[in-house]
């Protein structure tokens, strides 16, 4: 049965494509624009996890929508964002992990999707390796290099070198 999750972005494209490779990840992704639909889609769709593309999104908006992350209670969120990750947002008390993906990977996104996932479903079963991964993408980490020293930073963590 393939796992629920809903994908917030506000060009369609994007969005399109991000439901597109889920599906071939083995997901059932649920495809939204309005941020602060998310209430509601939750309590309609029970997804496992939230997938939020911030690209086009206002900074006003992300706020708003840290504040109502809030009462969704325990669901994992994926940040997707492009070289910039915004500022402002309150994230203290939601589990949450960012992709940074520049230029669009949406197959890296599904990756990281998973490793949320599994995090969730198997918590016992973190490997050393997933632990570095989410260590290494932690948003203080990410926010203090440049776009280039973070692709760089993501292909040695993809190839695995130190």
């Amino acid at each position: 049965m393939a796992i629920p999750l809903v994908v917030f972005s506000s060009d369609r494209i994007r969005g399109s494509v991000l439901c597109k490779a889920f599906e071939k990840g083995g997901y059932e992704p649920f495809l939204y624009s309005n941020l602060l639909k998310a209430p509601s889609v939750v309590k309609e769709k029970s997804p496992a996890l939230l997938v939020i593309d911030t690209v086009d999104y206002f900074v006003n908006e992300l706020m708003h929508f840290g504040e109502l992350v809030k009462s969704l209670g325990g669901i994992k969120i994926l940040f997707v964002a492009g070289a910039v990750i915004p500022d402002g947002i309150d994230l203290e008390s939601v589990h949450h992990q960012w992709c940074i993906t520049q230029p669009f990977d949406p197959m890296l996104v599904v990756s990281k999707a998973g490793e949320l996932l599994n995090q969730q479903l198997n918590p016992q079963k973190k490997t050393e390796e997933a632990e570095k991964t989410y260590e290494s993408t932690t948003l203080s980490e990410e926010s203090t290099l440049f776009a280039e020293d973070r692709l760089q930073a993501d292909l040695k963590r993809f190839l695995n070198i130190k």
